[in-house]
């Protein structure tokens, strides 16, 4: 391995995301809460914001408000 280079411990992130996915669980049946947008580095997320989460989040909203 390369000084300096720290890999990703795996077991931990798998346990970080197993907890995250626990405490969504118990949203979900809120009917404003949208499904999880996994995404794989800031690039990315900042890439597909406004089309995978505001997006999809005013949406919603939007149905929401005809629903009333």
């Amino acid at each position: 391995m390369r000084s300096g280079v720290k890999r990703p411990n795996i077991k931990t992130t798998l346990e970080v995301m197993v907890s995250i996915t626990c405490r969504i669980e118990h949203f979900k049946w809120f009917p404003w809460v949208l499904e999880p947008y996994l995404y794989h580095d800031q690039k990315r997320l900042l890439a597909t914001l406004a089309e995978k989460v505001i997006g999809l989040a005013e949406a919603m909203a939007r149905n929401q408000t005809k629903s009333r």
